[in-house]
């Protein structure tokens, strides 16, 4: 049977109290009351036992800190344990013999007690059920009069302990700054943490509190019973006798009909049923009339509070959804979860959210209770790979290494093993957890990090034999991505290379002298491989079985052209190598070879002697065998400069110019173009200039420009166009361009040369127009990718290029446009023929030819719409409707056509609302003040289907020209609860509360904030970062406000999202 159904409470009663505690949550106006009877549950003692244990305890201290003490004053205690005094007044006489007793000290030993019992004896039960359940009634005030810590213990297995918060008596609470907030435990009659002088166990201390103004905790007892008259919270009585006069004056009265208080009470079987129900009638009655507290009979039995609170709980949270990550966070932390759900949890949190169960590896770190639940989860196969990447896992892998068992602790060296764990060796913690394997496992683990080539940074490097295996490692690597800065410390480095690992280099010596050992030794030093190996010898790191390498210099490292190399360089440095070590490296240098390094030649000269001596024959000089500079890269220069023009006659320095082969050019097509484009760049600039090589080369140009190569092109075109070079010149390149160019062709410097005349020149010049309409490129079908134009073969292909100058002429000289009206017809390419006929569109005039091109024609050179046009394009731009890309270039026409000729609800079907398209127009809906006929329509269309559009109606709300009346209207829309839509950056709202805003646009941007937060729609690298500085921009209000979106939401882990709130919103 549901424990919630039992005989003594009607179904009325439990669902206004479910209703109350789900109203007092969402309000944050929730204090729990734990009475004694929730820690007896734990194992704690009763009121009694509890007197009886502490008269017991000081007996037995007064006995040992004073063994001459009289016998009478331990019989006079026993006397009080055993007498009918209330336990109250019991605490009275033992405090009178504390104080005879201990005197000044009575204050510093008065709870020793309670210290020991409460904060180093453990219940017979960890985790207390009562408590369990009650956590997820999140967040709660706790109020209690218990002496334990229970209520933090268990709130710190499921919350931060930046969020749970001790108040140890009520003087404290009184000095506090704030009111009470949700997480906070006060023990109104104290803790052994707290002062003494506020503890309240005896009647003297129950005065001092409840009757005496000049009492210590009085002023705190008055601000507590002021704090829950504001606040009008709901009460729930858990464990409490409810037989406590001094607190159930707390209690403000309320009505009757309201009632906002409520406590569980056990149904004792005192008398016959019937009786009983009177009995609790009355008392009932009793306490709805005077303290407004509604009493809720749970069952007869003590051991149905536990399942009562339990179903209770589940009621409150099926009808709070919103919190369910709460209650499923507080499962995976609860060892009452079954094995089954754990499991689920565990993994669904680490496919959705993998920060929750870093949270949970947290707290597994500091609850011995779950532990190996925890391990036994994360070294399953599928999951370990995941948990690994978690911090706090690595964490607890660190710290809780020597508690594990042995097959957990196998489990974490075969992530080391597995080379899991390499990623990470940077980390101390790691470090640290290999120092606690054991030394025969370490030697194994050695070989698998020491690939790991980073760990000459990290406390790994404090290992030399493991340093000795990679440095092997360091030197066979290819190109080793490590940067060592000049003042990176490495001289506390010690590397121990053995025989073995020495013979490993021997046999690679080969592949590590690759052709880099040619290079010239300042340039392999700036290598990062082997700038850091000249370090580590040149702060004397390496040894070679325990024994300093430079003492021994093994024919192994000799043997890798780039060590000896450096060993030569060091010796050229600090020359303090030793005659054997000399003599070694001489042995291995092939003195005939003359490209044995430049080094050498430093080495010889301070080594003449040495060398000399030993009858070595050494040459001159030796040279490195690549220079740098053999690698270079040739640029691209002018055929002439002007040196050359200055010391050339005209016709020298035009058979240079036609020259098409010359010996010094590179012969290289893109070089041989891009030099040809540094010297007609470089004539052009000389020609604005008025001297010896400007007057030359204007001579060179009218003389022989005609005769010059096709591949001058760009230059006539350039002077032609350039007003500051004169008439004279200009005329003369205008007829050299016209004769060279291609009337097959039309690149960018025909348009550019077109455009110019047409545009400056009018339509005056015959050649010119002549020119252009003889240009051949009707006949032209080259292969179509598309049956739409775009912006890019408008602009790049020579038919685009062609169609704009054509447009050009004709829009400027009226007399031009049926020629060109007839060279469009003549296109082979439909597509170019209908752009241009939709540009040269007149009103009235008959199109033989409407499609998609042609609409890009129109909207090339139009900006009006109206119902014939409409007409014409509505086919169109139905189909247009069903496009994915829709170009910048008809957006102006095309939204006319949308908004004023286009009912929506017909087409709303067939539309493609991918296109970036849609955020524009629906941007130019709210900024213009457009009137149109169906703009509404397309508005809420749009908002309908683009889940990008709040962010566009984001960035509108910064317009001035956007109506706060507009912005009201379509902020409705985005209001309604089936409305999708991309995710929103926290930055773009920061920026949007940091402009000068008018209140209600201000508002708007805010409610989008809450929304966005509650749905966890938000976009951020780092999200508690990105909230904390939105949250830097608000009202302690809209502070509130936020608050309750966050606890909705799951953007924050369940922990993370309390600690914010608490430390940010509250």
């Amino acid at each position: 049977m549901n424990p919630l159904d039992n005989i003594y409470t009607n179904s009325e009663t439990i669902d206004n109290l479910v209703e109350q505690l789900v109203k007092a949550i969402v309000e944050q106006k929730l204090v729990i009351f734990i009475g004694a009877g929730v820690s007896i549950a734990q194992g704690y003692p009763n009121w009694n036992n509890y007197v009886q244990k502490l008269i017991n305890f000081w007996n037995s201290k007064i006995l040992s800190d004073n063994p001459g003490i009289r016998m009478t004053t331990y019989e006079a205690l026993e006397a009080i344990n055993k007498s009918h005094l209330s336990n109250k007044r019991k605490i009275d006489l033992l405090n009178v013999v504390i104080k005879e007793i201990y005197g000044e000290e009575y204050n510093e030993v008065r709870l020793e007690f309670e210290k020991n019992f409460f904060g180093e004896v453990q219940p017979y039960s960890l985790e207390n059920e009562i408590l369990r359940w009650l956590i997820d009634l999140t967040p709660a005030i706790y109020i209690t009069t218990n002496y334990d810590f229970e209520i933090e213990k268990h709130l710190l297995r499921f919350k931060s302990s930046e969020v749970v918060s001790t108040i140890n008596n009520l003087t404290e609470f009184f000095r506090r700054q704030t009111d009470l907030r949700g997480n906070d435990i006060l023990h109104i009659h104290g803790t052994y943490k707290g002062n003494s002088k506020y503890f309240v166990a005896s009647s003297t201390d129950y005065s001092k509190t409840y009757l005496r103004e000049d009492g210590y905790n009085y002023k705190g007892f008055k601000k507590l019973k002021k704090v829950i008259r504001d606040m009008n919270p709901v009460i729930l009585f858990i464990g409490a006798s409810m037989e406590e006069d001094e607190v159930l004056s707390l209690l403000p009265m309320t009505d009757k009909d309201n009632v906002r208080r409520f406590a569980l009470m056990k149904a004792d079987k005192l008398a016959s049923p019937q009786s009983m129900e009177e009995y609790r009638r009355l008392y009932s009655t009793f306490f709805k009339t005077n303290y407004g507290t509604e009493l809720i009979w749970y069952g007869d039995s003590f051991e149905d509070l536990p399942l009562f609170v339990k179903e209770l709980v589940n009621r409150v949270k099926a009808r709070l959804q919103e919190n369910k990550s709460t209650y499923e966070w507080n499962a995976l932390n609860s060892k009452q979860t079954p094995s089954e759900e754990y499991s689920e949890l565990f993994k669904a949190f680490l496919q959705a959210n993998p920060n929750v169960i870093d949270d949970h590896f947290e707290k597994a770190i500091g609850n011995a209770d779950i532990l190996e639940r925890v391990m036994s989860e994360a070294f399953k196969d599928e999951v370990i790979n995941q948990a690994v990447e978690q911090l706090n896992f690595r964490r607890l892998i660190s710290e809780k290494f020597t508690d594990f068992n042995e097959e957990i602790k196998e489990k974490v060296v075969n992530l080391f093993l597995e080379g899991k764990l390499n990623k990470y060796l940077g980390e101390k913690l790691i470090y640290n957890l290999y120092k606690k394997i054991p030394s025969e496992k370490q030697a194994a683990i050695a070989e698998v990090i020491s690939s790991a080539l980073y760990i000459i940074v990290t406390d790994f490097a404090k290992e030399a034999r493991l340093m000795g295996k990679w440095l092997v490692a360091w030197l066979k690597a290819d190109e080793p991505m490590l940067y060592i800065s000049d003042d990176e410390k490495i001289s506390d480095v010690k590397i121990y290379l053995t025989k073995s690992e020495l013979s490993m280099l021997k046999q690679d010596a080969t592949d590590i002298n690759h052709f880099k050992s040619y290079w010239p030794l300042k340039d392999i030093l700036e290598d990062d491989k082997w700038k850091l190996v000249y370090k580590l010898i040149e702060n004397k790191c390496i040894y070679v079985d325990e024994t300093p390498l430079l003492e021994v210099l093994p024919e192994e490292l000799l043997d890798i052209e780039i060590i000896k190399r450096i060993l030569i360089y060091y010796d050229n440095c600090y020359q303090n190598l030793s005659i054997s070590a000399k003599e070694r490296i001489c042995e291995k240098i092939n003195w005939e070879k003359s490209y044995s390094g430049s080094e050498l030649n430093e080495f010889i000269e301070h080594n003449r002697r040495f060398l000399e001596k030993k009858g070595i024959i050494f040459k001159d000089e030796y040279i490195d065998a690549i220079s740098m500079s053999d690698m270079g890269i040739i640029s691209e220069k002018s055929y002439i400069d002007g040196e050359y023009i200055i010391n050339s006659s005209v016709e020298e320095i035009y058979q240079r110019l036609n020259s098409l082969e010359d010996k010094h050019l590179p012969t290289d097509d893109s070089l041989t173009d891009r030099t040809v484009e540094a010297t007609w760049k470089f004539i052009l600039e000389k020609l604005t200039e008025h001297d010896v090589t400007s007057n030359k080369l204007r001579e060179l140009l009218l003389v022989k420009g005609k005769d010059l190569d096709v591949k001058y092109l760009e230059l006539f075109k350039s002077i032609s166009i350039d007003e500051e070079i004169g008439s004279e010149l200009q005329i003369v390149a205008k007829k050299c361009y016209l004769a060279k160019r291609s009337k097959f062709r039309f690149t960018n410097g025909d348009k550019e040369f077109f455009s110019y005349f047409i545009d400056n020149k009018g339509t005056d010049d015959l050649d010119v127009i002549d020119n252009l309409l003889t240009t051949n490129l009707t006949q032209s079908d080259e292969k179509k990718e598309k049956e739409r134009l775009d912006s890019f073969e408008l602009l790049n292909s020579d038919k685009g290029r062609f169609a704009h100058c054509l447009i050009n002429l004709a829009i400027g000289a009226e007399k031009y446009r049926e020629r060109v009206r007839q060279i469009a017809i003549g296109f082979v390419d439909s597509r170019i023929r209908d752009f241009i006929l939709g540009a040269l569109y007149q009103p009235h005039e008959e199109l033989s030819y409407i499609s998609y091109n042609t609409f890009l024609g129109y909207c090339y050179t139009h900006r009006a719409v109206n119902e014939e046009v409409a007409n014409l394009f509505t086919g169109v731009v139905s189909l247009l409707l069903k496009t994915e890309e829709i170009v910048p270039e008809i957006y102006g026409c095309y939204s006319v056509l949308l908004l004023n000729y286009l009912v929506p609800s017909e087409y709303a079907n067939e539309i493609n609302w991918s296109n970036k398209y849609w955020n524009n127009l629906f941007r130019n809906i709210i900024i213009q003040d457009l009137d149109y006929k169906y703009i509404d329509d397309w508005g809420e269309l749009i908002t309908q289907n683009v889940q990008t559009i709040l962010g566009t109606f984001l960035t509108c709300i910064h317009e001035e020209e956007a109506s706060e009346k507009r912005l009201t209207k379509y902020w409705s829309y985005f209001k309604n609860p089936d409305f999708k839509y991309d995710r929103i950056n926290l930055s773009r709202i920061r920026y949007s509360l940091e402009r000068n805003l008018t209140a209600r646009k201000r508002r708007i941007v805010f409610e989008i904030l809450v929304k966005i937060v509650k749905e966890n729609k938000v976009k951020s690298w780092n999200v508690e970062y990105d909230l904390e500085d939105v949250v830097a921009k608000l009202s302690s209000s809209e502070k509130k406000e936020l608050a309750k979106a966050l606890w909705a939401s799951e953007l924050l882990t369940p922990e993370r999202r309390e600690v914010f709130i608490k430390k940010k919103l509250e």
